[in-house]
């Protein structure tokens, strides 16, 4: 049931998912960051992407954050204040547009009104060689706890961002 209702789900992908930071309009809106961070240095070639599934307190799907590794975060916006879990990751390959690997996830977290609100994990793509001898690299995407350097460079961002000082920064720990 859930997949069917994934698959309907898709569509909005295009539609929701932010590119830019949106502007706080009332006391009410809500905006949730995911950090992203991969590896610059590698020798292997982005292929594709990871989608996280996000439920209300319900279980019902409603929204997909597409988590593209060449930028540093995603918003999602449109969101009422409440409870959220992203329960799924499914990988999506750039050219012919097929999906991948399917994860099911646990990350639960809560916005509240007027708040940027940070995820407490961030979305890591490593690039590597499963044989040492072969010159072919896999690309593989996992959420793993908040660190130092990536809390660090949000700070940066919102000391320089003239939208984003608008909101009022929330970090979502567990």
């Amino acid at each position: 049931m859930k997949k069917s209702l994934l698959a309907l789900l898709l569509p909005l992908l295009f539609f929701m998912s932010c590119t830019s930071m949106p502007e706080k309009i009332s006391e009410s809106d809500t905006l949730l960051l995911i950090p992203i961070d991969f590896e610059r240095d590698h020798k292997g070639s982005i292929f594709g992407y990871y989608s996280a599934v996000i439920e209300d307190a319900d279980g019902n799907p409603v929204t997909i954050a597409k988590l593209t590794p060449s930028k540093d975060f995603q918003y999602v916006s449109g969101l009422t204040p409440g409870k959220y879990t992203i329960t799924a990751m499914y990988f999506t390959y750039t050219q012919g547009g097929k999906n991948g690997s399917y994860n099911e996830e646990n990350i639960p977290f809560e916005l509240s009104p007027g708040k940027l609100s940070v995820l407490q994990q961030y979305m890591k793509y490593e690039f590597f060689k499963e044989n040492p001898l072969d010159n072919t690299y896999y690309m593989r995407g996992q959420f793993v706890p908040m660190n130092g350097f990536v809390k660090e460079k949000i700070s940066n961002i919102a000391s320089e961002d003239e939208v984003m000082q608008t909101w009022d920064i929330e970090y979502l720990y567990k």
